[in-house]
């Protein structure tokens, strides 16, 4: 099999006119005709994959090219740099677009990261914008989580010839924010981009996609970060590692990791079977994070509100719209696990909702000096917390 080592190319995009439609009851669509000049800029991305990308200036390199902004005026959404990447944040209910060209009766794999404000959710709508036609929608995701994370779905379109639109979206009074935006043909052979890493539920991940072909040979697919053995898949087998089907067709293995910057993270073909030795392994493909994908939660500093015992009740009281979240709360006694939340319930204890306040209450046996803690915990309830989990402490009390 043909080995395709990474490099993409990069677009810088130049408006030279524009064309206004409606989209919606109070939006403008303004379609630019647009010319462009590419330049070469190493990466970890092959150069095939870039060039099958629906999407144009999925990361913002260029500014806001290609991009249509719903008001201009006052520059919502804005275009944001931190830490040299760059990311759309819209608010008031105001969005982004593109015009999109799709072809008809194709598979095609969307996914992006996103982050909204607390109480208004982050909302990406794809559908038809057809002369003649309103806006006719296709698909439709809202998304609650108030830190990065990362969302992808499939879609196969028609067969009828169609003008596609996608757009990203803020709602209510509230803000969200957008990033690494791309929409590919599932016929980009999944060779080329194996490999990726991001965030979910506060936790950040290393994902190794392959097809179904791939994950159910007698082949091993071995990942490595910075340069250890990680986790591998044979046979439709992950090792060390948990899967998820994408679609019909292809699979991902995936593991959670630090997602710290400069972390090196490989994958090899390799024959034989799990167990034996690697040494005869042929690298396929590789990547560097670039930044750190994970930092403190300041959104959550405040959901512990009290811990308190009494008798032989632990009592830990929290924001209930930090409970209702997808946060993943770790109720602990000297760092053995005793119970937790997520996404609104509450796991081996009870829980009472009052005035704002969600107070969880669960019963053990307690002695002067012990230690109850809570933590915001990468993951989701059923998911093990490993040494590169992410964990941040919100809370302790010492028993007297």
């Amino acid at each position: 099999m043909k080995i395709i080592m990474k490099q993409v190319i990069l677009r810088k995009i130049f408006a030279t006119s524009v064309i206004c439609m409606s989209l919606g009851a109070s939006v403008s669509v303004c379609a630019s005709e647009l010319n462009s000049q590419s330049y070469v800029a190493t990466n970890h991305l092959s150069k095939n994959v870039q060039d099958q990308s629906v999407i144009k200036n999925g990361d913002f390199h260029a500014g806001l090219d290609y991009w249509i902004v719903s008001n201009p005026n006052a520059n919502n959404p804005a275009l944001i740099t931190e830490n040299s990447k760059r990311y759309v944040k819209a608010s008031n209910g105001e969005n982004i677009h593109q015009f999109v060209a799709l072809k008809p009766n194709t598979k095609y794999h969307f996914s992006y990261e996103v982050a909204s404000g607390d109480g208004f959710p982050a909302k990406v709508e794809f559908g038809t914008l057809n002369q003649g036609e309103a806006f006719k929608m296709l698909q439709e995701n809202t998304h609650s989580n108030n830190v990065w994370e990362k969302h992808e779905f499939t879609f196969t379109t028609p067969e009828t010839e169609n003008t596609y639109i996608i757009r990203f979206s803020s709602t209510g009074s509230g803000w969200a924010t957008f990033r690494n935006i791309d929409i590919q043909s599932a016929e980009v052979p999944i060779e080329d981009t194996l490999l990726h890493v991001g965030v979910e539920n506060n936790q950040a991940y290393i994902y190794l996609n392959l097809t179904k072909e791939q994950f159910n040979s007698k082949e091993r697919f071995i990942v490595y970060l910075d340069g250890k053995y990680y986790f591998e898949t044979y046979a439709g087998t992950a090792y060390y590692s948990s899967t998820e089907k994408i679609d019909e067709d292809s699979v991902k293995a995936y593991r959670d990791f630090k997602g710290k910057k400069g972390e090196k993270i490989e994958v090899y073909r390799v024959s034989g079977i799990p167990g034996e030795s690697a040494e005869n392994k042929q690298l396929i493909e590789s990547l560097v994070v670039d930044q750190d994908l994970m930092t403190t939660n300041d959104k959550l500093t405040d959901a512990v509100k009290d811990i308190q015992v009494i008798g032989k009740k632990a009592i830990v009281t929290l924001d209930q719209q930090m409970f209702e979240q997808k946060n993943r709360l770790v109720i602990s006694k000297n760092g053995s696990y005793l119970a937790e939340t997520y996404a609104g319930t509450a796991y081996y204890a009870s829980a009472k909702k009052e005035n704002g306040v969600v107070q969880l209450t669960y019963d053990t046996s307690l002695l002067p000096g012990n230690i109850l803690s809570v933590q915001l915990v990468g993951g989701k309830p059923g998911d093990v917390i490993y040494s590169n989990s992410f964990s941040q402490v919100l809370s302790t009390f010492e028993v007297k």
